[in-house]
C-alpha cells in the first residue's frame, strides 16, 4: 500500500500549489513543468525503459501540438460540442499515428541504426514546417483561442488558473498511466530487451515488437504534451518540432535520470525552471545546460534521481544529517566555479557617457594603466604590477578606441606577430619564420575569418578603415585569448560596416568572455548577454539587455534618446 500513497499525495500537490504560487508567471511556469515532465516521460519509455535512444522525440510533440491548434480552430466558436478538456485526446490521437507511420520502419533497426534514423526523421519534419506554410503556419507558426471553445463546467478556460488545473490533470492521467505500464507485462519486457535483446528472442518475444508497440506508446504521450502545450500557448511554431526541442527533452530525461520512474519528472522541473530563469539573466543559457549534461553524464550517470537513491540506505539508517556539513563544504567550491563558468562564456558591453570612465577601465584591465589601489584579477590571477605582455600572456587580449596596428607590415604579418608567441615560438632566432607551418595555417584561419585572406599581402596602412579595424580585431584573437577586450570596434563605420562587424564580433567570441566598449546601442542590445553602466566612475547598473532597457535610472542618466534611435 505504501507504493501507492504517493498517488493522492502527488494529486493534493498539484492541487494546493496554486495556492501558494498565485501569479500569473507562477501558474504559466508549473504548467510548463507539468506539460514537460510528460514530455520527458513519454521519452523514457524509449531510452529508459526499452534502451532506444531517439534524436526526433519532438517530432510527436510538435506534430500533434500543430494538429491540436487546428482542431481548436475548427471547434472554436462552432455549435461543436467538443469542449477544451478532450483536446489532449486529439494530441494523443495524432502522436500515435505519426509513430505509427515512423515507428514501423525506424523500429526494424536498433542501437546507432535507430538513432541515425530518428535523427533523418527529425530534420525531414523540421525541414518541412518551414515548407508547408499551409499546415505548419511558416516561421510565424499557427494561433487560436482555447476561450472560443465549447464550455466545461461554465469553464471557458480563459484564465490561466482555470489551464493549469486542466494541464495538472492530463498530466496526472498520463503520469500514472506509465507507471502502470512500467508494471505491465509489456513493461517488464521492454526492460529485457533494454539489458539483452539477444536473450529475449530466445525466450519468445519479438525484439522487433516491443520496441514498436513502446514507440508507438512514447509518440502517442509526447502528443498529449503537444496538446497541453498548445493550449497552454495557444500558438505552436517550428521549434515544436526541431532537433532543439528534441535535444532538449534528452537533456531532461538524463539529467533527471533514466533508470527511475522520477528521474525525468525531476529533469523537466529544474531545466524548466533553470530555462526560465537563466534566460532572463543571458542568451547563452543552451550553452550552460549543455555543460550541466557533460558533467552528469561523466560523474553522475544516473542522473538526480540516482543520486538521491544513493542515499536511501543512509536516510533509512537516520545517519542522513552526518552528510549535510560536507555536502556544505562542497557546496562552496562548487558555486564558485559555477559562476565562474557563467561568467567566462559570456559577452559583457560597457557603456556609459563621454568621460564616464570606460575607455581608462579598460587600460586598468589590460596594464596600459597601472593601478593607484584596489586589485584587479584576470582568470583567477591577479594583475597588480604586471605589465601589459605578463596580463596578455595571462590569456586576455584587446583592441584600442583608435586603431592600433602595425603599418607597414602586411595583414598577414601583423596577423603572425599576434600568433608566434601564443604558439611557443618566443624570441627565437635561430630557424626561418617562414617555415612554421602551424603559425601559417592559424594565420591564414584568422584572416579568413576577419574576411582578409585577399588582402593578405598588402600593407595594412593602406587598409580601408573598417578593413583596419577588423584587422586589429584579428590581431586581438589570433593567439586564441580566453578574454577579448574591444574599445569600441564599431565607431566611425558606416552601418554595412557595422552590421559586418557585428556578425564578426558573434562569431569569434563564441565560447570566450567578451568585454567590450560600445557606444552604438544597436551594437549592444545586439551582442550583449550582460550590460553594464558606468557613470562617472561608478557602475550603477549591470543585468541584461532587456532589463537595462527598462531600468529607469540608466535611461535618465545614459540611453535617453539614444536607446529610442536603436530601433
Amino acid at each position: 500500500m505504501r507504493k501507492f500513497a504517493i498517488w493522492p499525495i502527488a494529486a493534493s500537490v498539484l492541487v494546493i500549489l496554486p495556492f501558494v504560487f498565485d501569479s500569473g508567471t507562477s501558474l504559466t511556469k508549473m504548467s510548463l513543468m507539468c506539460i514537460m515532465a510528460v514530455f520527458a516521460l513519454s521519452y523514457n519509455m524509449l531510452l529508459g525503459q526499452t534502451g532506444m535512444l531517439s534524436f526526433g522525440h519532438a517530432v510527436y510533440y510538435g506534430l500533434a501540438g500543430f494538429l491540436a491548434i487546428h482542431a481548436m480552430q475548427v471547434f472554436g466558436g462552432s455549435a461543436s460540442s467538443i469542449p477544451l478538456v478532450m483536446i489532449p485526446l486529439f494530441g494523443a490521437l495524432t502522436g500515435l499515428t505519426f509513430a505509427l507511420i515512423f515507428g514501423w520502419v525506424s523500429t526494424k533497426r536498433a542501437g546507432t541504426a535507430f538513432a541515425m534514423i530518428s535523427l533523418g526523421l527529425g530534420e525531414l519534419v523540421a525541414a518541412s514546417s518551414l515548407i508547408m506554410r499551409s499546415f505548419f503556419g511558416g516561421e510565424e507558426g499557427v494561433s487560436s483561442d482555447r476561450s472560443k471553445l465549447y464550455m466545461w463546467l461554465g469553464l471557458d478556460f480563459g484564465a490561466q488558473i482555470q489551464v493549469y488545473y486542466l494541464i495538472a490533470a492530463w498530466t496526472f492521467i498520463a503520469v500514472a498511466a506509465m507507471f502502470a505500464i512500467t508494471h505491465t507485462p509489456f513493461g517488464r519486457m521492454a526492460n529485457a530487451v533494454r539489458e539483452n535483446p539477444e536473450r529475449a528472442e530466445f525466450v519468445g518475444y519479438s525484439t522487433q515488437m516491443i520496441r514498436f508497440i513502446s514507440f508507438c506508446l512514447a509518440g502517442a504521450f509526447a502528443g498529449i504534451a503537444g496538446a497541453l502545450a498548445a493550449i497552454n500557448f495557444e500558438i505552436m511554431n517550428a521549434l515544436s518540432v526541431s532537433g532543439a526541442q528534441s535535444g532538449a527533452v534528452l537533456l531532461m530525461t538524463y539529467i533527471g535520470g533514466v533508470g527511475h520512474f522520477l528521474g525525468p519528472i525531476l529533469g523537466a522541473i529544474l531545466i524548466t525552471a533553470l530555462q526560465i530563469s537563466l534566460s532572463d539573466y543571458t542568451g547563452a543559457w543552451m550553452l550552460y545546460f549543455g555543460l550541466m549534461f557533460i558533467l552528469v553524464v561523466m560523474y553522475v550517470p544516473g542522473g538526480l534521481a540516482g543520486l538521491i537513491m544513493v542515499h536511501e540506505p543512509v536516510w533509512r539508517t537516520g545517519l542522513l544529517h552526518r552528510l549535510v556539513p560536507s555536502y556544505l563544504l562542497l557546496a562552496v567550491p562548487a558555486l564558485i566555479c559555477l559562476s565562474g563558468a557563467v561568467g567566462v562564456i559570456e559577452r559583457h558591453a560597457l557603456i556609459g557617457p563621454n568621460g564616464a570612465g570606460k575607455s581608462t577601465l579598460f587600460h586598468l584591465i589590460s596594464g596600459r594603466f597601472g593601478l593607484s589601489s584596489g586589485e584587479i584579477q584576470v582568470l583567477g590571477q591577479s594583475i597588480v604590477g604586471k605589465r601589459p605582455f605578463e596580463i596578455n600572456r595571462l590569456g586576455l587580449s584587446r583592441s584600442f578606441q583608435v586603431t592600433n596596428i602595425f603599418p607597414r607590415l602586411s595583414v598577414f604579418e601583423n596577423i603572425r606577430c599576434s600568433v608566434l608567441w601564443s604558439m611557443g615560438h618566443r624570441y627565437a632566432f635561430w630557424y626561418a619564420v617562414n617555415s612554421l607551418s602551424a603559425v601559417t595555417e592559424r594565420c591564414e584561419q584568422v584572416m579568413s575569418q576577419i574576411n582578409l585572406t585577399q588582402r593578405r599581402h598588402t600593407p595594412a596602412g593602406v587598409l580601408t578603415y573598417a578593413e583596419q579595424r577588423a584587422l586589429e580585431i584579428g590581431i586581438a584573437i589570433a593567439a586564441d585569448p580566453q578574454i577579448i577586450i574591444l574599445d569600441e570596434p564599431t565607431a566611425g563605420m558606416s552601418r554595412s560596416e557595422t552590421a559586418h562587424a557585428i556578425e564578426l564580433i558573434r562569431r569569434i567570441s563564441e565560447g570566450k568572455t567578451l568585454f567590450m566598449v560600445e557606444h552604438d546601442m544597436s551594437v549592444v542590445f545586439g551582442l550583449a548577454d550582460r550590460i553594464s553602466v558606468l557613470v562617472y566612475g561608478e557602475v550603477i547598473a549591470c543585468d541584461t539587455p532587456e532589463r537595462i532597457r527598462g531600468n529607469q535610472a540608466v535611461r535618465e542618466a545614459y540611453l535617453g534618446q539614444a536607446e529610442e534611435q536603436a530601433h
